[in-house]
């Protein structure tokens, strides 16, 4: 029994204005109740209502059950699909007719257009869910709503109310159901459908189909997730707000494994539920398909949302600028030793793995502490923002320039060997002893020391700290040496093992 049990009684229970089945449903479902029923009196009961059979043998002959051959009368429909199914379809078509309703502000047409693309999409979306009847799903999703029917059968001006503060406010349907009567339609109709004798699977799916997580049956939980994948199917193609819909159905194809089989499944809901439509007695050849709702819900967002989009497109930029400023220096504009480390782990480990080369450059500017103390610390700044434009310069796109630390510089050369790196290094080693830095009516004149060490195609265990330290101690080496020169030390791969992985180093003034 739904929460709001004593307000659900209050306002249907105990009146003649309860809805109730047809006729032909009530003998229907008093038949089916019986274990014992068989095939002959399930067909009597049917055949009572020759229109109710002919819509019954119309639908089980359409393209929408597929079948190898004609079927001809109900006997032969029961033994062929079995007695529950066209219990189900029988139950769907008596109760479409039996609740047409009374001329008010009410949009029955509507409402069961809606639920007949329901009940399209639960059959359909059944055949991927094992354990659930495709003919279950398809009359769940005619009733699944049947809760409004009964809260504008019972209360009409009150749901006219209802109605008003949906449209005045773009609230969902059940949201101005609660605030106008106390409950929703999921609620009403479980509570009505249990009260027609229907088993609990149905009651209870119908109940939670809005909100299947909250449901206290786990046993149903994949029948209720399916109805309210089914209801937002429906509410896309009724047009209520169908990139809404849309997004719970990616959520459910996501869920269910079928992401790639949206647009197949959409445009096979709509086929189906035209012509079931019709059988239904109900023209839906001027629906709208599938592909026109994306494209006018699609236009109606670039129109109202220009303002949102250009907001968006705004903080996308402000969060990459920030995100920028998180990885550069500051002064220079290059990469920060944070986010070169970074790198340098990616970087390594994709060249060892794959036995491609990798080199690493470290520079440091000679003496530039003096530079400091006689030009001064504005001086010395311009110093390293004219070294980082000429790295900028001289390096390929590919490669990766950092701004250490300090006067500082780390440099990592992708898919270059030693013997490459080391005339890099060089150009941008005679490139900065060429490079007159001015401020203030004054030049200074600097040179760079560099270290370098790279990895080839042979094997090799070098981890990041040992792959820096053998370009440091190259650079220690350049600036013992005279500075204003490249040194170079490698991992040698047979003495990586045995704890040392340098070879000699190698100098060039």
């Amino acid at each position: 029994m739904p929460q709001n049990c004593e307000n659900l009684k209050e306002l249907l229970k105990g009146s003649e204005r309860l809805p109730t089945l047809p006729v032909v449903a009530l003998k229907i479902l008093e038949v089916a109740r019986r274990d014992d029923v068989t095939v002959g009196e399930m067909e009597r009961v049917i055949s009572q209502d020759p229109p109710l059979a002919a819509k019954v043998l119309r639908i089980i002959n359409s393209p929408f059950y597929s079948l190898p051959r004609k079927v001809t009368s109900v006997r032969q429909a029961i033994s062929l699909l079995g007695v529950n199914s066209v219990k189900n379809l029988a139950l769907g078509f008596s109760l479409v007719k039996g609740a047409g309703g009374k001329p008010s502000g009410f949009d029955y047409l509507g409402f069961w257009k809606r639920s007949i693309f329901a009940a399209v999409a639960g059959n359909l979306l059944a055949k991927a869910v094992p354990g659930v009847s495709c003919e279950d799903c398809f009359f769940l999703g005619l009733l699944q709503d049947i809760g409004v029917l009964a809260l504008n059968h019972v209360a009409p001006e009150r749901y006219e109310e209802v109605l008003r503060l949906k449209r005045a406010e773009g609230c969902r349907l059940a949201e101005a159901e609660r605030q106008v009567l106390g409950m929703d339609h999921a609620e009403a109709g479980s509570y009505l459908i249990e009260t027609w004798g229907l088993p609990p699977a149905f009651f209870v799916s119908i109940r939670f189909h809005h909100a299947p997580d909250a449901s206290d049956n786990p046993a149903l939980l994949p029948l209720t997730r399916l109805l309210a994948a089914a209801s937002s199917i429906a509410e896309f193609f009724a047009h209520e707000r169908p990139l809404e819909a849309m997004e719970a159905i990616g959520a459910m194809a996501k869920r269910q494994g079928l992401e790639g089989a949206i647009d197949k499944l959409m445009i096979q809901v709509f086929s189906e539920a035209v012509s079931i439509g019709a059988i239904f007695d109900m023209d839906m050849r001027h629906q709208k398909s599938y592909t026109q709702i994306i494209e006018e819900a699609q236009a109606e967002l670039d129109k109202n949302s220009q303002a949102m989009q250009e907001r968006i497109v705004m903080q996308a930029q402000e969060c990459e600028h920030l995100k920028d400023q998180a990885i550069r220096d500051g002064l220079t504009g290059l990469h920060n030793h944070r986010f070169f480390h970074e790198v340098l782990e990616q970087e390594l480990d994709r060249a060892l793995r794959y036995h491609r080369p990798l080199a690493l450059v470290l520079g440091d500017i000679d003496k530039f502490k003096e530079v400091n103390d006689t030009f001064g610390h504005q001086m010395g700044d311009q110093v390293l923002k004219e070294i980082s434009g000429m790295f900028q310069q001289t390096l390929r796109k590919s490669d990766f320039v950092a701004r250490y630390g300090g006067e500082e510089f780390a440099v990592l050369l992708v898919e270059t060997s030693l013997e490459n790196a080391i005339p890099m290094a060089e150009r941008l080693r005679e490139k900065i002893e060429g490079l007159k830095a001015a401020q203030g009516g004054r030049e200074a004149q600097v040179t760079m020391s560099f270290g370098v060490t790279a990895v080839g195609d042979q094997p090799c265990a070098v981890s990041p700290e040992d792959f820096i330290r053998l370009a440091d101690e190259a650079l220690y080496e350049a600036k013992r040496t005279g500075r204003n020169r490249c040194c170079v030390r490698q991992p040698t791969p047979h003495r990586v093992a045995q704890g040392d992985p340098l070879s000699g180093p190698a100098c060039r003034p």
